[in-house]
C-alpha cells in the first residue's frame, strides 16, 4: 500500500486506488470534476519523481517536464511526494542585488544572485516582495549558467513596487524571491520547428532568456524575435539581440515601433508585423508576452494562421493595481 506525502502529512492509499480518490477519500479538498483525466480541473505536481506516465498523458510537454500530472490518473505503485500546482510559490530565497543599470527610459535592468541553490527554467517568473509587503511578478530573463537572476522592470506611474525598486533597490540590496512559476519557456523535443517570438515593452525578458536557451541548447529551426515599442526609445537591448543574430545564423532579431524613424527598425506593431511577415504558422512554436491585449488577441491570430494551441504559450503581464 503506497504511501503519499502531501503539505507536510503522510496518506495511505489503497492498491490499485487512484490518488484523487484516495486523497479525497482522507478528506483533503482537491479540486476536480469529471474524474476522466479530461478537464485536468485535478492537476498536483510531484517535484521530486516523475509521477505514471499515464497521469501525465495530454499535459502540456513543459508542465509534464516539470512535474505536474493529474491525479485522478494517476494510480500510485510506490511512495510519492505531491504538492499543488501553485505551492512553489511558497518556495522562497534572498538574493544579493549585484548589478543595477538603466536599459531605456524608465526601464532598469537589476541582477541579483540568490543565497542558495535556485533551479529555474529561463523565461518563468518569480514573485518579488518589497520590505512594505507588495509583491509582484517579474519574468527572469538569464540563463541559470549566468550565475544570476535578470530582471527588467519598467517604471509604473504612482506604482508602489516598481516605485521601490528605482529609489531603493541597488547595488547591496537585498530581494525576496519566492518562485519560479510558469510554464513560458523552451521546451527541447523540437529543435527542427521554427519559432515565432513575440514582445511588447519589459515582454522581452523572458523572450531573450527562451532565445538564449533555445540556442544554447542547439535549436536549428529558425528563430525570430519581434520587439514591439510605441518609439525607438522603448527598444532597449538592441545591440545585445543584434550581436546575437550576428553569432547565430537561424536567429532574427526583429525590432518595431510604432514611431520607427531609424532604417533598421520597422514601422508598425510587432505583432501585426510578424503575422504579416509569417502568415502560415502550422509547425511553428509561438511565445507572446507583453500587454495583455496584444497577448490575448495575437494568440488567437496564431492560431487561426495554423499553429497548435499546444505550441502557443503566452505570458501576459497583467499590471497590478497601486
Amino acid at each position: 500500500m503506497p504511501a503519499v506525502q502531501f503539505e507536510g502529512e503522510l496518506y495511505q492509499i489503497e492498491d490499485g486506488e487512484n490518488l484523487l480518490i484516495g486523497l479525497l477519500r482522507h478528506g483533503l479538498d482537491i479540486p476536480n470534476s469529471c474524474q476522466s483525466g479530461a478537464c485536468q480541473t485535478c492537476m498536483l505536481r510531484s517535484p521530486a519523481s516523475p509521477p505514471p506516465a499515464k497521469s501525465q498523458v495530454g499535459i502540456r510537454k513543459n508542465l509534464a517536464e516539470l512535474g505536474y500530472f493529474v491525479s485522478c490518473q494517476c494510480v500510485p505503485t510506490a511512495d510519492m511526494e505531491v504538492c499543488r500546482p501553485d505551492a512553489d510559490l511558497l518556495t522562497r530565497t534572498i538574493a544579493d542585488v549585484t548589478h543595477r543599470e538603466d536599459l531605456a527610459p524608465e526601464i532598469i535592468r537589476i541582477r541579483a544572485v540568490p543565497a542558495e541553490k535556485f533551479d529555474f527554467r529561463p523565461g518563468q517568473f518569480v514573485q518579488l516582495q518589497s520590505p512594505h509587503g507588495v509583491s509582484r511578478s517579474y519574468s527572469i530573463a538569464s540563463l541559470p549558467d549566468d550565475g544570476y537572476l535578470e530582471f527588467h522592470v519598467r517604471r509604473l506611474p504612482e506604482g508602489q513596487m516598481t516605485g521601490w525598486m528605482f529609489d531603493e533597490v541597488w547595488h547591496g540590496a537585498k530581494l525576496q524571491i519566492a518562485g519560479p512559476c510558469g510554464s513560458c519557456f523552451y521546451y527541447q523535443g523540437t529543435p527542427e520547428k521554427p519559432m515565432l517570438l513575440v514582445g511588447t515593452g519589459t515582454g522581452l525578458s523572458p523572450l531573450i532568456a527562451i532565445a538564449r536557451d533555445a540556442l544554447a541548447a542547439g535549436h536549428t529551426g529558425e528563430i525570430h524575435l519581434y520587439h514591439g515599442s510605441w518609439n525607438e526609445s522603448g527598444l532597449y537591448c538592441s545591440a545585445e539581440l543584434r550581436e546575437l543574430a550576428d553569432q547565430h545564423l537561424n536567429f532574427y532579431y526583429h525590432p518595431c515601433a510604432d514611431e520607427a524613424e531609424s532604417e533598421n527598425v520597422q514601422k508598425g506593431r510587432a505583432d501585426q508585423i510578424a503575422l504579416a511577415e509569417h502568415p502560415a504558422l502550422k509547425g511553428w512554436i509561438v511565445y507572446l508576452c507583453g500587454h495583455p491585449a496584444m497577448v490575448q488577441l495575437t494568440k488567437k491570430k496564431v492560431y487561426l494562421a495554423g499553429a497548435s494551441l499546444a505550441d502557443i504559450y503566452a505570458d501576459p503581464f497583467v499590471i497590478c493595481p497601486k
